[in-house]
């Protein structure tokens, strides 16, 4: 049997926690799903060679932004794919850039990739960007198109990855909206 005082002891410190809890959680919430209308392009990196990165500078092209870090498997065994791709996409007048995180420093990722042959530029991105662009995964390709606007999205290790992505821009380069 339950006494009445001590129902009522705790009954209104439990309601007001629980009214702080939904509180954070909708401000988190709130938060979480704001839009932001800023370009996919639009962010700052940092080159290997310690140089910034401005991505606003590809405004009007297609670009494949690929996200990637130093301890993915999946990423690196991606890398020979890659530069086959970028130069089939440089015969389209469309970038490749690779964007490493939570990968280290600049400097940390240039030692790392002395052992593979990388043929596109590499820059190193903060988790803001991953998160802004809802990178939820590695390696995560992004097609952006020339307005700026991820186009389509590539998740995990794919297979003809080469294929899909050329059909894409193809598709985007084709498009209406396309210079």
């Amino acid at each position: 049997m339950v006494k009445a005082g001590r129902t009522n002891r705790w009954t209104l410190p439990a309601v007001v926690a629980l009214g702080i809890v939904t509180a954070v959680a909708t401000a988190l919430s709130a938060t979480a799903q704001e839009p932001d209308d800023r370009l996919a392009i639009d962010f700052h990196a940092t080159r290997l060679d310690g140089t910034l990165f401005n991505g606003a500078t590809l405004e009007g092209q297609v670009v494949l932004l690929d996200f990637w870090a130093v301890w993915c498997r999946p990423c690196i065994e991606a890398f020979p794919t890659l530069n086959h791709l970028a130069e089939k996409l440089a015969d389209h007048d469309v970038a490749l850039i690779g964007v490493a995180v939570h990968s280290g420093s600049p400097e940390e990722v240039a030692d790392f990739l002395e052992e593979h042959d990388i043929q596109f530029l590499v820059v190193v991105a903060d988790e803001a960007l991953v998160y802004r662009l809802d990178v939820i995964g590695y390696p995560t390709y992004l097609l952006v198109g020339p307005d700026g606007a991820v186009a389509k999205r590539y998740v995990g290790a794919l297979s003809n990855l080469t294929d899909r992505i050329m059909r894409d821009v193809m598709m985007l380069q084709q498009s209406p909206s396309a210079p």
